[in-house]
């Protein structure tokens, strides 16, 4: 059986027309309208009978009569309540209209077309005519509305790709449907696109025969009545940029760029974007260029801010954005959908040399629908966002734009506030510019706050740039809507939950950069993290410098921050956990790989992430690589209160600071270790503390501050039983004595070490004081003893692992045959320390051992070996910016004459 409801309502059953009474008609078209759901008789009765009479003998001969015509699509139901049946959706013309336009929503082109064209053949005329008017004019209706919506669907894919097709569905669905207001509208659009001369005369008949269409058409109709006008060739090209500042500061290299990508001839794809964080000068930078560069585009300069980041109002969308283009290019689309405008700019741009400016897009997908096509155009899209996906699909060059440059930066200040404001404050200029980011928006805030606070010096805004509390309030001007912290709360509101969450644990995190992996601590997992930093990379919220590093700009932090405080105690205290733990094992690892028998009082802070496999080499680098971030955090963790982590960081740098030549860095954050031990730790501690600050002094040649400090060591340590650390003290304060000049003294200091270190069988501690002794026996010339103690210390650190005391030794006992007149057993010990040394990374030392092996070189006449050994050492020197130890080597090559 076949039912037929889009045309004249009619059954066919085994071949048989059967023409039913209305009643029988209402009830089919109600089953057939709701398939396998329960049809409410209380319903049908009010379509039936609108007198509101209840008839439920005539519905149940009604339905009774429609069983015997179709017994098998109507079994036998009780009729008190509802009513329910099932058809078979390939018999019902409804249904099969409806099956055919969702396939045609899944194709596309021309496929697309030919299975709405057989869709629409379904449709012979007004669905359920057969049934009274007075019935099912609801359901007539919305039948109407599908029936229109997919002739519009078809017509769109027509409407460029077979104009003749287009004409010919639109004359028959208007056919259909002369009164359809949307088919009207779609029929008057298209002819005014055209350039119909009797557009009007259609328009006046179809309001003539049917009435005035609705608001919005007459108002179409009449605005482009009025604005309907030959173009002529005195048209005035629009000249659309925006107000540019009178002139633009350290963009000069940005300026070259756009020019060669954007003015080039023979440059087949002209289309650039603008990237960088907010507030970095984006549009002021493609404004200035485009008002420089109007002549080169005689169809005109168009520019849309699109809002992809504004701060109260929602993102522009395609549809507004087009239809304004479309009516500064003075053409029509025919058909008022997205799709249709897209085509009709397109088609009207690639035949124009014009430059159209995309301002402040969300994103690519963003800005994708309003990009013309092939053509002589050129196209500037800036945005927050990388637009990476533009640079692949459409051979976009991307522009990253960084903060000014200081001297930019400066420059651009002197030039807004004026000379007479800043006569007194000329030295805090760079400063200001500086705490300012380098970013024009904070710069102009700046200028403005205090071109408009008379009363207000650059010295007091630079007390409150200074004070990172303040920073971020004074950077703003809510009143002029210039305010650097509504600017970066855009940005962040548009990341997802994970990623800001992580820039906000990032701030937590010391700086100034942070490695990938510290990354992956941050997060949950690895994936979370990847796909978390690569969001804020690609917001620009996070740079990222080198490979596997990031860092966050200052004022970025700052806004962070904000966000950090906000979460709640055991999300930050997890945060700080996470951030100072990864520094700390991996810290500590490298401290056991570059000094493995230090004797320091650390609690094992956990299993290092480099593990114990790693080399001397990749501690160091690793050391090297995160130096600025763990002194950071050394500072910022005194300030937080978290001791532990102070001091604890503080003691495992020190090894790394002295083979390096950071002693004045040792001792700067060996002090603020020293006030958070005093507050929290053990004694062995603050001994140890006492100690490497003592050794720290001696480095940089303080000898009696380094004594002090010593001497409380061993008072702190004696009052706590420590006594493996009063040992230790012993020892350095018998080197100080030795250096000094006190040399009985310091051979009583090392003795007293030795015995403690016996006592208490500490072999490393035993094989320092043998060499400490050694050392001072040479002072006191005593060449056979200073050799016994020498080769005694030796043999204990062979059997160790502290390269490092080693080396020292083995350089002690080349002082010792140098000063028994051999240098030729000298030489060999010296160069065994010397290769020692520079294993270790220990520049300092290497450096002036190397002057003593040349020494002993010359003395047997080696010149050309004294030349290189003293070259190497001037270069060490030189790293190390030891201005004596250059000035050392090179008076010994100038006195070779090299």
């Amino acid at each position: 059986m076949r039912v037929h409801l889009l045309g004249p309502v009619h059954v066919n059953h085994d071949g048989h027309r059967l023409h039913l009474p209305p009643q029988q008609l209402v009830l089919l078209a109600a089953l057939v309208l709701a398939p396998s759901q329960p049809v409410d008789t209380e319903y049908l009765m009010s379509r039936m009978w609108p007198d509101g009479r209840s008839r439920p003998m005539a519905l149940r001969q009604a339905v009774t009569a429609l069983r015997r015509s179709m017994p098998d699509q109507l079994p036998p139901r009780r009729l008190s309540g509802q009513v329910v049946t099932a058809f078979d959706r390939a018999d019902i013309d409804y249904y099969r209209f409806q099956d055919g336009v969702k396939h045609a929503r899944s194709r596309g082109g021309q496929e697309r077309a030919t299975i709405l064209r057989e869709a629409l053949k379904e449709w012979q005329a007004e669905a359920l005519i057969g049934v009274k008017n007075q019935y099912f004019a609801k359901e007539r209706a919305e039948l109407a509305k599908e029936h229109v919506k997919a002739v519009k669907l078809l017509l769109q894919v027509l409407e460029n790709s077979d104009p003749a097709g287009f004409r010919y569905e639109l004359r028959r669905a208007r056919e259909m449907r002369p009164n359809n207001w949307p088919l009207f509208e779609i029929e008057l659009r298209w002819r005014w696109g055209t350039g119909d001369a009797d557009v009007e005369g259609f328009y006046t008949n179809h309001v003539d025969r049917y009435g005035l269409p609705p608001a919005r058409i007459q108002r179409w109709y009449t605005e482009h009545r009025r604005r309907r006008a030959p173009r002529t060739a005195t048209r005035l090209a629009p000249r659309q940029v925006p107000m540019r500042r009178p002139s633009l500061f350290g963009r000069d290299e940005q300026i070259v760029m756009l020019n060669e990508a954007l003015l080039e001839p023979g440059m087949d794809v002209r289309r650039v974007a603008v990237t960088g964080m907010a507030g970095v000068g984006k549009t002021e930078l493609v404004n200035h260029w485009a008002g420089a560069a109007v002549q080169a585009f005689p169809d005109g300069v168009f520019y849309a801010d699109l809002r992809g980041y504004g701060q109260t109002l929602r993102p522009e969308r395609a549809s507004q954005t087009l239809a304004v283009l479309l009516a500064d290019l003075g053409v029509e689309s025919p058909l008022p959908t997205l799709d249709s405008m897209i085509n009709t700019f397109r088609t009207t741009m690639s035949t124009r040399r014009a430059l159209v400016v995309f301002d402040n897009a969300r994103d690519a997908g963003h800005v994708r629908p309003l990009l013309p096509g092939d053509g002589p155009s050129a196209v500037i899209v800036t945005s927050r966002d990388s637009l990476e996906s533009l640079q692949v699909t459409l051979g976009f060059r991307e522009f990253r734009l960084e903060p000014l440059a200081v001297a930019d930066a400066s420059a651009m200040l002197r030039a807004d506030i004026g000379s007479v404001r800043i006569r007194d404050a000329e030295a805090e200029i760079e400063e200001v510019a500086a705490l300012c980011g380098g970013l024009p928006l904070t710069l102009s805030i700046v200028a403005a706050r205090l071109r408009g606070r008379r009363w207000e010096t650059l010295t007091e805004v630079t007390a409150l740039l200074r004070d990172e509390r303040s920073r971020l309030d004074t950077l703003g001007l809510r009143a002029n809507e210039l305010d650097i912290r509504a600017a970066l709360n855009a940005s962040t509101k548009v990341l997802t939950r994970p990623a800001a969450g992580l820039l906000a644990r990032l701030a937590v995190h010391p700086g100034p950069t942070i490695g990938w992996k510290a990354v992956v601590a941050l997060c949950a997992d690895r994936h979370q993290a990847l796909s978390s930093i690569e969001r804020l990379v690609a917001a620009n919220l996070v740079e990222a410098p080198t490979v596997d590093r990031y860092a966050l700009h200052d004022l970025v932090r700052l806004h962070a921050s904000e966000s950090a405080q906000r979460l709640s105690a055991r999300e930050r205290a997890d945060a700080i956990e996470r951030v100072y733990g990864y520094l700390l094992r991996n810290a500590h690892a490298c401290d056991r790989v570059l000094a493995p028998d230090r004797l320091l009082p650390m609690p094992d802070p956990g299993l290092g992430e480099l593990g114990p496999q790693a080399s001397l080499e990749q501690a160091m680098n690793w050391l090297d690589g995160e130096y600025a971030t763990l002194t950071t955090a050394v500072r910022r963790a005194g300030e937080l209160g978290i001791d532990r982590y102070c001091w604890m960081l503080a003691l495992v740098l020190v090894t790394f600071q002295w083979r390096t030549g950071r002693y004045a860095d040792a001792e700067r954050y060996l002090r603020q270790a020293a006030i958070a031990a005093d507050r929290s730790a053990d004694p062995d501690v603050r001994t140890a503390i006492r100690r490497v600050l003592g050794g720290s002094l001696r480095g940089l040649g303080e000898c009696e501050l380094a004594r002090e400090e010593l001497r409380q060591a061993v008072a702190i340590g004696e009052e706590a039983g420590d006594k493996l650390g009063v040992a230790f003290a012993y020892q350095q304060l018998a080197l100080l004595q030795r250096e000094a000049g006190e040399t009985q003294a310091a051979i009583m200091q090392y003795e007293l070490a030795l015995n403690i270190f016996r006592k208490l069988g500490s072999i490393d501690g035993e094989a320092h004081a043998l060499a400490g002794l050694a050392d001072a026996r040479l002072d006191a010339g005593d060449l056979v003893g200073a050799q016994e103690y020498g080769e005694a210390a030796r043999i204990l650190f062979d059997e160790s692992s502290d390269h490092n005391g080693r080396a020292n030794t083995v350089a002690g006992l080349g002082r010792i045959h140098a000063a028994a007149g051999n240098p030729a057993r000298a030489i060999i010990y010296f160069r065994d320390a010397a290769e020692r040394y520079r294993e270790l990374h220990y520049r300092s030392r290497e450096a002036r051992l190397l002057i003593e092996l040349a020494d002993s070189q010359l003395e047997l006449y080696e010149v050309d070996e004294a030349c290189d050994v003293l070259r190497r050492a001037r270069d060490l020197f030189e790293g190390l910016g030891d201005i004596g130890g250059i000035d050392a080597a090179e008076a010994r090559l100038r006195t070779l004459g090299a």
